[in-house]
């Protein structure tokens, strides 16, 4: 392990010219076990699957906007392709990473993300289109059960499970990140980059990652049911669970923003 000003950065090189990540977390204070586990798994999964480089960097007891500067700063200077940002309380699968990069470089995507849900009630999928008139402020979108398994192109998500491709950061100007307006860095990050370069996100629904701690939320196919008796898993978002949580029709989670890309 490198230790550098910026932070800490575990090297494991490309191989037959493919591209490299860095897998990037801004941290406050302990990571919990099961992330630390996750980050291990799934930087083996890497490297004994794919030819892709990884390196981990880490930012830790710092501002968060300053923290994620730092992190994307660090990786364009150590000539990293990709950036994975991940959060400290979020539990993925051990092939995360290495699914989310084959889905930027066979799509040639800026920004792709696994799917997580908000960790309170009502437990919104991340994944955001921007209003129409009130520039950086957005509104989840429901996932229907039709949708699961399929990449959904967004406005904004959270940086929970996120690849980014570093090289459209010299394309944004400062500052990356913010809590401008009361909102987070991350929706402020994807709105800006929104407007200035023309990003969007590809979110893949058959990534399903979870908070620690928190049972697994799920987005069903079609055959589950928001009364599934499956252990740990509540099924998200059946026509059941829109009619009691959100108070709409059949069917109309389906309907308006929601883009496959």
């Amino acid at each position: 392990m490198e230790a550098t000003e910026k932070g800490y950065a575990v090297q494991c090189p490309p191989r037959n010219g493919a591209k490299s990540v860095a897998d990037a977390m801004a941290a406050y204070g302990a990571v919990h076990h099961r992330t630390i586990s996750s980050m291990t798994r799934l930087a083996m999964d890497v490297a004994r699957n794919s030819d892709y480089g990884i390196g981990y960097l880490m930012a830790s007891n710092s501002f968060i906007c300053g923290a994620r500067t730092k992190l994307v700063q660090h990786a364009i200077d150590m000539g990293y392709d990709y950036l994975f940002f991940i959060d400290a309380d979020v539990d993925f699968p051990v092939n995360a990473l290495r699914k989310l990069m084959h889905t930027a470089e066979k799509h040639n995507e800026r920004a792709v993300a696994g799917l997580y849900c908000m960790r309170n009630h009502p437990h919104f999928p991340l994944i955001y289109m921007e209003e129409d008139n009130a520039p950086g402020h957005c509104f989840p979108v429901l996932v229907h059960p039709e949708q699961h398994g399929k990449l959904i192109r967004c406005d904004a998500t959270g940086f929970g499970c996120t690849l980014l491709r570093l090289d459209m950061f010299k394309d944004i100007s400062r500052e990356w990140f913010s809590l401008e307006g009361g909102g987070t860095e991350d929706i402020y990050f994807f709105c800006k980059a929104k407007h200035e370069i023309g990003l969007s996100v590809v979110v893949d629904t058959a990534i399903n990652c979870g908070h620690v701690g928190q049972e697994i939320l799920v987005v069903p196919n079609r055959a589950c049911r928001a009364d599934s008796e499956e252990p740990g898993v509540r099924y998200l978002f059946s026509d059941e669970y829109c009619r009691e949580h959100f108070e709409v029709e059949d069917n109309q989670c389906s309907e308006g923003v929601i883009q496959t890309a």
